[in-house]
């Protein structure tokens, strides 16, 4: 991250299995919660960036983990750190596809293949809208475990067919950056 940390950008120091998590991404030995959901609108509507994102941004506030990134070792003894992103390019971690002979195999590998890069502006999650239909959710094992999955993906649904403030004026869907919070806090390892 090129800014400087202000007191509130670090969020707490990472943990012994988080640290041996971190050492297997950095070695290109990803390990990530992948979870694919279905999405069904009581209109039939399909999801689209317009539902999606303001979904993404009420679970995004409600979860902290989704507004994070790893800040490396400064030196050799230094624990990683948990840092808070100022704003999330939703465009940069959410890819929309249309292919109706896509797999769910498929689906599934192409988000546990792709490394997650570490010390970057970018979150330690990405998602695929698929059809309209399809959810597929991958978040970094540093930060998330195999509970975690289902729980992030069935509040990302929820948040899909609740109504929610639309994407403001001025912005569009696609190329929305969301502001993140200042006062979600994680509970120590």
């Amino acid at each position: 991250m090129s800014e400087p940390l202000v007191e509130w950008d670090v969020v707490r120091e990472e943990g012994a299995l988080e640290q041996y998590l971190i050492l297997l991404t950095q070695l290109s030995f990803d390990s990530c919660v992948t979870i694919l959901g279905q999405y069904v609108s009581a209109s039939g509507a399909p999801l689209t960036k317009e539902i999606h994102y303001p979904a993404l941004r009420a679970t995004i506030q409600k979860h902290g983990t989704l507004g994070v990134q790893m800040r490396l070792r400064a030196t050799a003894k230094a624990a990683p750190r948990l840092v808070r992103l100022r704003e999330i390019d939703l465009d940069a971690i959410v890819e929309v596809v249309e292919d109706g002979l896509v797999s769910t195999d498929d689906l599934l590998r192409a988000q546990l293949e792709p490394p997650f890069a570490l010390g970057t502006t970018t979150p330690l999650w990405r998602a695929m809208v698929v059809n309209g239909r399809s959810v597929v959710f991958a978040i970094c094992h540093c930060v998330a475990d195999g509970h975690s999955g289902p729980a992030l993906l069935s509040a990302l649904l929820s948040a899909s067919t609740t109504p929610t403030q639309p994407v403001r004026k001025g912005i569009t869907a696609g190329s929305l950056l969301l502001q993140m919070p200042t006062s979600c806090l994680l509970s120590k390892p």
